[in-house]
Order: C-alpha cells, then sequence, then structure tokens
C-alpha cells in the first residue's frame, strides 16, 4: 500500500501514465544523443502524447546525459521509484512464493514491500550463534537485465563502503538463480512522516530528528549517493 492512502485508481492511473513515459523514453534512448529531445518535442507537436508526458521523459533524457557513458543506466536507475508503480498482478502470488526459501545462510520469513522492480523480505539466519535479522532485496525476474545487474552490483558496492549510525548496514549479498539480492541491517520503526505525525512531538525533538537523519543523507551523499526515496 502506498503512503497517503491512495485510491486503487488513482495507482492505476499512474501506473498507465508512468508505462507510457517508458515507452517514449526507450524508444527516444535508442536514438543518437543529439536527435532525442527533438524526437519527443516532435511527438508533442504532432499531438500524440500528452504534454505532461513529454516533460517527463525530457527530464529523464536529461538526467540520462549526467550519467557515465558506459553506465548504460536505463530508465530503472534514473527513475526506480516510477517503476514501483508497474507492479504486475502476480507480484503477491510471486512474493508469497519466497516463504521459507533461502538465499545464501538467510530464510525469508515474511514480506516487506513489493513493486515493479523488485521485493524487499524480512529474513533471518544463525550467525555465531545469535538469530540475526535481515531485509533482503531481490530483484524481480524479468527485470535482471545486463545494465540493471550492473546498478545492482554498483549499489551493492556503494552500501558495502558506507559506514554510518545512521544508514543501515550491507550484511550479505549474493546471486540465486541469476538473481542478484543482498541483505541489509533490518531497522524496527517506523517512517519519518509516520514519526511526525504523533501529536505529542515537541520542536526541539523533531529538530534534533532532522539533525541525525541530514547526517545520514550527508554521508551518504559525500560518498556520491543521490537517495531519491527518502521517507
Amino acid at each position: 500500500m502506498s503512503e497517503g492512502g491512495d485510491s486503487a485508481a488513482a495507482r492505476i492511473n499512474r501506473a498507465a501514465r508512468w508505462r507510457a513515459v517508458r515507452a517514449v523514453f526507450e524508444q527516444a534512448i535508442e536514438r543518437p544523443s543529439e536527435q532525442r529531445i527533438d524526437y519527443v518535442q516532435g511527438l508533442e507537436r504532432s499531438g500524440d502524447i500528452d504534454p505532461r508526458i513529454v516533460a517527463e521523459v525530457l527530464a529523464l533524457l536529461a538526467a540520462d546525459l549526467t550519467q557515465a557513458a558506459d553506465a548504460d543506466p536505463g530508465l530503472a536507475a534514473l527513475a526506480p521509484d516510477l517503476l514501483d508503480e508497474l507492479a504486475t498482478d502476480d507480484a503477491p502470488a510471486s512474493a508469497a512464493a519466497l516463504l521459507g526459501r533461502r538465499f545464501g545462510s538467510w530464510e525469508v520469513t515474511g514480506l516487506l514491500g513489493q513493486g515493479g522492480m523488485g521485493t524487499v523480505c524480512r529474513v533471518e539466519r544463525e550467525h555465531d550463534g545469535i538469530r540475526q535479522s535481515g531485509a533482503l532485496k531481490l530483484v524481480r525476474a524479468g527485470w535482471d537485465s545486463p545494465a540493471l545487474e550492473r546498478r545492482f552490483r554498483a549499489e551493492r558496492r556503494i552500501l558495502a563502503a558506507l559506514d554510518h549510525p545512521g544508514i543501515a548496514r550491507l550484511l550479505d549479498a549474493g546471486a540465486e538463480a541469476g538473481q542478484p539480492w543482498l541483505v541489509m541491517e533490518f531497522v524496527e520503526g517506523t517512517t519519518l512522516s509516520g514519526w511526525l505525525a504523533d501529536d505529542r512531538r515537541g520542536w526541539a525533538e523533531v529538530v534534533a530528528m532532522f539533525i541525525q537523519a541530514g547526517r545520514g543523507l550527508a554521508a551518504a551523499h559525500a560518498a556520491g549517493i543521490v537517495h531519491r526515496d527518502f521517507k
């Protein structure tokens, strides 16, 4: 369920919009870089696509130009939050099938979240005689393209290098039947918006929390990471 209590109709509308964005972006990205903007603007002039979709695609193209030439990030890297709107009807069944499965030494014990790109599960393992919990991130079958796999491996390297008390640690990583996965430290709690919803919060407590969160973000930014789903 998305935050804010979105209706099913709203989610369907967003999913349809981002499918259109994705289709136009992928058509544009196949062209030489100097022709992409003209191609998208030509579609707008002909009335073939909604101006709002044009704006989103142009923003993605602009972001693409800032990426390294060999990164080949594609839409998955540029807009992972948008792809979360593209979950299909078989996602719940696929997630349920993960219960009890093992990834390395980890056993899946519950579902934490899912989207178009993948699933996040709660996992547990015995480590040095201690029962340890983690959050497993698994790229969904069908999204495991070479470009996405490169991005996933790059994310894994970056997370392994991060060391800050405000950032969940990378505990383990690997691949299962061709699907890359990683396990992050499982942190009990709520979202920042959920925490702020408590009317008992005083301004000093709120400021202290934002300073704490800001320090974690600053550490990520210093490592070259821009977090696009901060909540």
